[in-house]
């Protein structure tokens, strides 16, 4: 009988833990997107981008669609560019824009540093699990040397009120020659409601995406019993370890 407390508890680990996956995988091959330049690309199926159909998730995990989001400082917003663009991409432009507060702003090569403008999208764990997010993977590649090149993420955790910078800040020196470059970004978050964003500086110019991709755990919620339970073996343990 002294043995049923830890064996118990052992079990109900093996029940509440997952090992890492992909949480969800944008694969934007066939993406067709807006014709007119300057478009806003919000998303929906009357441009075909639409992340339902784009997002791959793992079980117990809901992605958002991919909204883009603005400073509301200049009259630009992220929009879509044709300029080179490859089948399957998303292509947009106007992230970090300089110029006078309240004008349209300009498009010059290094921008300012603040991240006018940004994508970003939900992930929402099922009822009674959450999420560990590791790692972010973007693939992409700058259109010039006019292109944003300091690609950062962040994630919130309050719905948008607040944000945390999610790994390190990459920049990507390369610029122009076509090639799609994988980056990683890794940290640690725990939660059951998530909005992470992509929100790069250092200019303006188009950037070329053409995979997203979020890398993590999904772990049931212990129920307060459980949890009981597993404070009990721990006791049970540390008793039969003094004896």
């Amino acid at each position: 009988m002294k043995n049923t407390i830890p064996s118990i508890a052992i079990s109900g680990l093996l029940t509440i833990t997952s090992q890492a996956a992909v949480l969800v995988d944008w694969d934007f091959t066939g993406l067709t997107n807006p014709t007119t330049e300057g478009n806003e690309v919000t998303y929906d199926t009357s441009n075909d981008a639409d992340a339902a159909t784009y997002a791959t998730t793992v079980s117990n995990v809901t992605a958002g669609n991919i909204d883009t989001g603005s400073s509301a400082i200049y009259t630009r917003t992220l929009g879509w560019s044709p300029g080179n663009p490859v089948t399957g991409e998303l292509n947009l432009q106007n992230w970090d824009l300089t110029g006078t507060a309240g004008s349209s702003g300009t498009t010059g090569s290094a921008g300012d540093g603040t991240a006018d403008n940004w994508i970003q999208f939900s992930l929402t764990a099922g009822a009674g699990y959450e999420m560990t997010v590791t790692e972010i993977d973007l693939s992409a590649w700058r259109n010039g040397s006019g292109a944003a090149e300091d690609f950062t993420w962040g994630y919130s955790t309050d719905g948008g009120t607040s944000w945390t910078q999610f790994g390190s800040t990459y920049t990507e020196t390369n610029g122009g020659d076509s090639v799609f470059r994988d980056t990683n970004y890794t940290d640690n978050v725990t939660a059951s409601d998530l909005l992470i964003r992509f929100a790069p500086t250092g200019g303006s110019g188009n950037i070329h995406i053409d995979g997203i991709s979020v890398t993590g755990e999904v772990n049931a919620i212990p129920e307060p019993s459980s949890a009981a339970l597993l404070g009990l073996s721990g006791l049970a343990l540390i008793l039969r370890r003094r004896k």
